[in-house]
């Protein structure tokens, strides 16, 4: 029974101690403040001041705070940017359509005539041959235009002695020497075009098939198109605009853009382009209106293909730019928060312009000279919520 008393007085004792030893660590000193000091609390320090740190021109002030930065707003230069979509399509002046040039069956003279291969000035593409055509046959046609030109060069060459001698009048000289014209004219397109029984045609530059629209042994007449191409020269950066944004067309001088297939980017004053026109009404199967860019041929661009655009205004001086993650939106009205010399933050509502990207022009609310919360301004309004209390309740 002795026992059992003497080990419950050391157990009593022990925990009196252990007590008392807890309860003086909690014995905390809360630093006295100013009313005016800005206090944060930092993720690796229990307390600090809030300080801005000037730079030299003075455009900029921060503070040590991890949650948000402060910035003070200066007049700057501007460039809006508006992206949009866009794609690469082809100079039409450089695009030329190539046609048959007579009645018959289309033979293909070589085996590549494929979708963008390479063709060089005067190669031959295609022969049209008569073959068992009745019809249009281009050597019988050939053999009746043959025929009529000797006849022309022979009624010339004898009105040409009679009009010396003045036998005949001049106008039937002049009649005479129209036909011999027009019938030599016919006979060399034939006789520079057939070959072996049929005519060839033959690329007229070089150039990159862009289509072709026959298939071997196709029947064809004249006129009709057997193959599309396109000449190494230039390109066109066609981009789409809303409606809603018709009034930055005029305002627009360059572009830059992308393509899905390259991570390049490409600036049409890089590929000396120029701005041509831009639609004044939508496309018929489209709801936005095009702006199109004359640009140099860069064979990495694939006419045709989709791409990423960035139309860009001029730059202009003085303005009040933010960046834009110091913009908060609220049932589709724009505001920010002020920093007051307080300390404390107050919540403006502006009015934002034209965007670059990364900074937005402020049209209303917003003077050079203040100071805003330039990024954690989500962090800034839920401090602003909520209220942390100071204290702290132990219970022992």
């Amino acid at each position: 029974m002795k026992y059992l008393i003497f080990l419950l007085s050391a157990i009593y004792i022990t925990a009196a101690t252990s007590c008392k030893t807890e309860a003086d660590s909690h014995d905390h000193q809360h630093p006295v403040q100013d009313e005016n000091t800005h206090v944060h609390q930092h993720p690796d320090q229990n307390e600090a001041v809030h300080n801005h740190q000037h730079t030299e021109q003075a455009e900029h002030e921060t503070h040590s705070d991890g949650d948000h930065t402060i910035m003070k707003v200066e007049k700057q230069k501007f460039r809006f940017t508006h992206k949009t979509s866009g794609q690469i399509i082809t100079d039409k002046k450089d695009e030329i359509i190539i046609t048959a040039t007579g009645n018959g069956i289309v033979r293909f003279i070589s085996h590549s005539l494929l979708p963008g291969v390479k063709i060089s000035s005067g190669q031959h593409l295609f022969g049209i041959f008569g073959e068992n055509l009745t019809e249009g046959n281009m050597s019988i046609n050939y053999i009746n235009v043959q025929a009529e030109f000797e006849t022309a060069k022979s009624n010339y060459s004898r009105a040409k002695k009679l009009i010396g001698d003045k036998l005949i009048t001049s106008e039937h000289f002049l009649s005479v020497k129209k036909e011999f014209i027009k019938a030599e004219a016919l006979y060399n397109v034939y006789k520079q075009n057939l070959n072996t029984g049929g005519s060839v045609v033959s690329a007229p530059y070089d150039c990159f098939i862009k289509d072709i629209y026959v298939a071997e042994g196709q029947k064809v007449e004249p006129g009709d198109k057997l193959a599309s191409v396109i000449i190494e020269n230039r390109l066109i950066l066609k981009a789409d605009v809303a409606p809603s944004d018709l009034d930055i067309l005029k305002l627009v001088e360059e572009a830059s853009f992308i393509t899905s297939y390259s991570t390049k980017i490409y600036s049409t004053g890089e590929m000396n382009g120029s701005k041509i026109s831009f639609g004044k009404s939508t496309g018929k199967n489209s709801f936005y209106i095009p702006v199109y860019f004359r640009i140099d041929y860069d064979p990495e661009l694939i006419p045709g293909t989709f791409a990423e655009v960035w139309l860009l205004g001029p730059e202009t001086n003085e303005l009040i730019t933010i960046p834009n993650s110091a913009i908060m939106e609220e049932y589709g009205k724009y505001y920010l928060f002020i920093e007051k010399e307080s300390g404390e933050f107050e919540k403006r509502y502006i009015i934002p312009g034209r965007s670059d990207g990364e900074v937005t022009e402020i049209l209303k609310g917003l003077h050079a000279g203040e100071n805003i919360v330039a990024s954690g301004a989500y962090q800034v309004k839920m401090s602003m919520m909520t209220s942390i209390p100071n204290t702290h309740d132990h219970n022992h």
